[in-house]
This record gives structure tokens, sequence and C-alpha cells, in this order.
């Protein structure tokens, strides 16, 4: 038989956790009654071990996962409130916890086993008192509660972006704003960084190496919660998802390309029908004055609406980074006067006299070929 069952429980409360600043902590809430009195002890660079007065233990590691054996669910609450006040990057809005029962094997039970590791329905039987044997177990426990922080975010992301491929499904097309899908891949780029990086989630951690005598106890938790497997399926989910906002990100370039070729294609248009206006018996400079001081004000004021509204707009990189930071009213203003005095020009050409305002028939060329010149190269650098 075995012992009356205590409870096991791993939670993750942040990003990181600063070992020695967590040992001074619960060294003052202990003094002051607040968590029960211990003795603190470094099991290498990423872990560390508690040992309460009455034997039960408390484990910290520096991925931001704690494991506490025999608290009760009443000190388990202070312990989080604890950890989250001193914690770097403490998760929000809730921590992530994981709970199984565990007890020490009678001698009994301990010489039918013959060392073999016992996990049954999140109960845990531990074969010797030894710290060690707990750490090996606390490891695999706190690395899966880690793991559950990234399938959370995943799970997110996954939720934010079902509807993509339903409306690619129904519509054939969907509307997203880059600045948007920017976010969402990097958030994506983030996750699968940190699980890269932080090797204590991907591989068997250095502390178990050296004490390979409950290597087994590790390796046992770690395959019962199906840590492996579940790393493969976050990875897949990650690769998945990545894909489709790549997906994406190439139809806006797409799209983007295509508006170039409209602007173009308008720009060319444009010229005609001003060379054909210019050579046409109703075509005079007053005339002209009106056409051109009414497109240039109604452009500008259309081009300040979108970039107010933060709209569908897709301009190019450079202009982007010549407006983004800069106050476009000014400009705005500048080319409506510019626009209202052509079309004073022409309203009232023989009492107002702006020799330089006046459009003559060369005029459209000399205006559309320096910026037909410029939008191929332009979309030469977008893409």
């Amino acid at each position: 038989e075995s012992l009356e069952p205590l409870q096991l429980s791993a939670l993750c409360l942040a990003e990181e956790l600063d070992l020695e600043r967590i040992e001074s902590v619960w060294e003052d809430a202990a003094s002051n009654g607040v968590v029960p009195s211990g003795v603190a002890r470094r099991l290498g660079a990423d872990a560390c071990v508690l040992e309460l007065e009455d034997g039960r233990l408390c484990f910290f590691f520096t991925f931001g996962s704690i494991v506490c054996w025999g608290l009760d669910t009443m000190e388990l609450r202070r312990v989080r409130r604890l950890i989250r006040r001193n914690a770097q990057d403490p998760l929000e809005p809730e921590s992530v916890q994981d709970d199984m029962v565990f007890s020490l094997a009678s001698k009994v039970a301990e010489d039918m086993m013959q060392r073999e590791v016992l996990i049954h329905n999140d109960h845990v039987s531990l074969l010797t008192n030894s710290v060690d044997e707990a750490l090996a177990y606390s490891y695999a426990f706190a690395q899966s509660v880690k793991l559950q922080v990234f399938e959370d975010i995943v799970d997110d992301a996954i939720e934010k972006a079902r509807p993509i491929p339903e409306a690619l499904a129904q519509y054939g097309q969907v509307e997203m704003d880059e600045q948007v899908l920017n976010k969402q891949m990097g958030e994506l780029f983030v996750t699968k960084c940190s699980m890269t990086l932080q090797s204590d989630i991907l591989d068997t951690p250095e502390i178990i190496w050296d004490n390979d005598e409950f290597d087994d106890r590790y390796n046992a938790l770690r395959k019962y919660l199906e840590i492996g497997k579940r790393l493969d399926i976050l990875d897949q989910r990650l690769t998945v998802l990545n894909d489709l906002y790549s997906f994406l990100r190439e139809q806006l370039e797409v799209k983007q390309a295509n508006k170039l070729e409209v602007i173009v294609i308008i720009l060319i248009v444009v010229e005609i029908l001003l060379e054909l206006f210019a050579m046409s018996p109703w075509y005079n400079p007053r005339r002209a004055n009106i056409c051109a001081g009414l497109l240039l004000s109604v452009g500008a004021v259309w081009l300040q609406g979108e970039i107010n509204t933060n709209a569908s707009l897709r301009l190019p990189k450079r202009m982007q980074r010549f407006l983004k930071g800069r106050q476009t009213r000014p400009l705005t203003f500048l080319a409506v006067g510019v626009g209202f005095i052509w079309f004073v020009r022409g309203l009232f050409a023989s009492r107002v006299k702006l020799a330089f305002c006046d459009i003559t028939p060369g005029c459209a060329q000399r205006i559309t070929l320096p910026i037909r010149a410029a939008i191929p190269r332009l979309a030469a650098q977008e893409l």
C-alpha cells in the first residue's frame, strides 16, 4: 500500500523567474507568516528547491514555472500571489496550472516495483525521499505547464485566423489590413523563437544528465504528459499558421502591384485625354485651369482622408516612411490652395493674372512623365 496521497501542483506564472529574488521575498514572507518557512538551495543555474520545515518541497525554475509538493489549496494561492507580484513579466490574465497527486510508496510496494516508475491516473508514487527524484518529476511537470502557455497562445492565434480560410473558401478573397497581418505574424514568430531558444522545453536539461540516477523518472512523466507529441503538434500548427499568413502577405503584395499598374494606366489615359483636350477646339487655358484646380483639390482631400482613417490605401514603402511621423495637413492645405488658385484663375481669367498657374498644352506631358517613370521603380522596390 501507499501512504495518503498529497497534492502535486505545477504552475507557470511568468515568462522568467529571478531565483535570487524569489528566495529573498520568500524569506521575508515566511517571517511574516504568509508562507511556510523553509531553506532554499540552488540545484543548478536554472532551478532551486525550497525545503519546508515539515519536509514538503517547492521547486522554482528560471523559465517561469514552479512545482509544489504537498501544499494545500490555500497555501498554493498565497504562493501564487507572492510569486506573481515579484516575477518578471507575469502572465496575464491568469497563470497556467495543472494538478496531480503523489504519495511515498511503502517498503513492501517498493520491493514489489523494484525501481519501476509508477504513474497512473495522475498519481505519482515516489520510491525515495530524495530531492533528486522529486526534481526529476518536477522538471517534466514544469515543462508541461510551460508548454501549455505556448499552446494557449497558438490557440488564440488560430481563433483569430479561423475566419480567414472560411472567407477564402466562401468568397475567394479576404480583406485584411497589412499592419494587422504583420502584427499577427510577429506574434507567431516570437512564440516560435521562444520555443526554439528555450532548450529547457525541447530537450533533457543538463541537471537531469548530471543526476542520471533518476532520469527514468523524468522521461516517464514526460512521456505520460505527452510532451514530445505536443511539441510536434504545436510546431505543425505554427507552420500551418505561418503558411497562411505568408499566403495573405503575398496576396497583399500582388494587390499592391496591381494598384500601381492601375495608377500607371490611369496616368497614361489622363495624359492622352489632356493631349486630346489641348488639341480640341473646346480647349482654352481658362477651362484647363478649372479642371486642373478641381482635380488637384479633390485628390488632396481624398488622400488626406485615407491617411486619417488608415483605410485600405496601400502607399509605396518609401512614401509611407516619408509620411510616417509627419503632419500631412499642411501639404494638403497647400495642394488645395494651389488647386483653388487654378480654379479661380480659370473662372476669372480676364481679371486675375497668375501666369505661373496657366495650364499649357505641353504641361500635362511634363507633369505626368516623371510620375510614370518613378512608379515602375517604386513597384520594383515593393516586390
